[in-house]
């Protein structure tokens, strides 16, 4: 769905600047104005021992309300950053590893092979000079 809406690939350099600003700072500033509606909520709770929402302005106002949803952000973006980063350092291969990998499926192919004819001279019953595997 996304990819219908936003191109990535898209050729022209100033779509490509307005996807990059939305990415970068809208979508972060709109997840930290929902995690301060909820530190409003908490908030409001704890510091005005209520929940009436005829002030919840002064409560999302508040400066710690501001800060405990930027902390929060920071946190959340660091998690998912280092999931990120794990993750595509354990699907990274270095070249030499690659080889290594294409060598025995190779090799495991050809083992399957050769069991294969191994089992179909037992079952045809063909003489050994006749074989690859002599």
């Amino acid at each position: 769905m996304w990819k219908k809406i936003i191109n990535w690939r898209d050729k022209n350099i100033s779509n490509k600047i307005i996807y990059w600003f939305i990415f970068i700072l809208v979508i972060p500033f709109m997840l930290v104005c929902l995690i301060n509606c909820a530190s409003a909520i908490i908030i409001m709770f704890l510091k005005y021992h209520t929940l009436d929402f005829k002030n919840f302005h002064i409560a999302y106002a508040d400066k710690y309300s501001w800060l405990i949803s930027i902390i929060l952000f920071i946190i959340a973006f660091l998690f998912f950053f280092w999931f990120y980063l794990c993750h595509k350092i354990d699907n990274m291969d270095s070249p030499k590893t690659k080889q290594q990998k294409s060598n025995k499926a190779s090799d495991k192919e050809f083992k399957t092979l050769q069991l294969k004819m191994l089992a179909l001279n037992n079952i045809l019953n063909v003489p050994i000079e006749n074989t690859l595997f002599y």
